[in-house]
């Protein structure tokens, strides 16, 4: 008896993909002739069963390795520590800010005005006199108001004040105690002392100062953190910086010839404290 038989598809290295990734298309998908003798048809059998169990091995190992792919393709999750960090650098200031005011007081506005610009005149040439800048002298804060009396509940204009207020920027600071006792004698009664504020010209080296010392106080931090996990420390990431001056400000709200300009007032300078702040986050080998 004549039989009939359907070749299979030859091997090879790609995973089968749509309506071939079945046993029967591994099989070509071409009818068989069952038109046969036994012992061929147990044969044939055989060899079905055979290409439908390497089928299933085939497309099992194809999706184990598309797993795999999934999982080594996937996004890496990064190891940081922050850190906090802070440096601080002192500094001696080197220019003293002096709030001198003119003040006027007389029974009218035009009198009151010229007790304060006579005051205030008086106050500028003896800044000019000692080595003051114009542009290290500003005026400000003027104003005039008038003064009232009060009798049997009624109000009535006694007079006018006057006052304008006069900022000098000294970078000679040792001649601060010599100025002050001077402008006493330069504007007599009509002056009034508003402050003096002591600050560094140029802070940038402390400030770079301070940087340095901020990133190794941040990094002696991380290493610490990282020794005591068992772990290296490794590149920075991310660096975050906030910077701040405190200047400790000499105040003397006293006015007039006797109180706020006593022979040999001592001016002293005294530090200013340069402070830098930074969060750095530091990446974990």
């Amino acid at each position: 008896m004549s039989s009939t038989a359907s070749a299979g598809p030859g091997r090879g290295t790609a995973c089968p993909v749509g309506r071939d990734r079945t046993a029967l298309g591994l099989l070509g998908n071409r009818p068989e002739t069952w038109g046969m003798e036994t012992g061929q048809q147990v044969r044939r059998g055989g060899q079905v069963l055979a290409l439908l169990v390497g089928g299933l091995l085939l497309l099992s190992s194809c999706s184990d390795s598309n797993d795999q792919d999934a999982t080594s393709t996937g996004t890496q999750i990064t190891h940081t520590v922050s850190v906090h960090g802070m440096g601080i650098v002192k500094v001696v200031p080197d220019v003293l800010d002096i709030v001198f005011a003119a003040e006027g007081n007389a029974a009218t506005a035009k009198v009151a005005l010229d007790q304060v610009g006579s005051a205030s005149d008086a106050i500028v040439r003896l800044a000019k006199s000692n080595k003051v800048d114009s542009k290290d002298l500003q005026s400000s804060q003027i104003y005039l108001m008038p003064t009232y009396d009060y009798v049997d509940g009624t109000s009535k204009i006694s007079g006018y004040t006057a006052s304008i207020t006069i900022t000098v920027t000294l970078r000679d600071t040792d001649r601060a105690s010599g100025l002050l006792d001077a402008a006493a004698n330069a504007a007599g009664n009509a002056l009034r002392l508003r402050g003096m504020t002591w600050k560094v010209d140029d802070p940038s080296k402390a400030l770079e100062d301070a940087r340095v010392a901020a990133m190794g106080d941040a990094k002696a931090r991380a290493t610490t953190l990282a020794k005591s996990g068992g772990i290296g420390l490794g590149k920075v990431l991310t660096i975050n910086e906030s910077s701040q001056s405190v200047a400790p400000p000499v105040w003397d709200n006293s006015g007039g010839k006797d109180e706020s300009a006593s022979p040999g007032i001592a001016v002293e300078a005294g530090t200013e404290t340069i402070t830098v702040n930074v969060d750095v986050v530091f990446e974990l080998d």
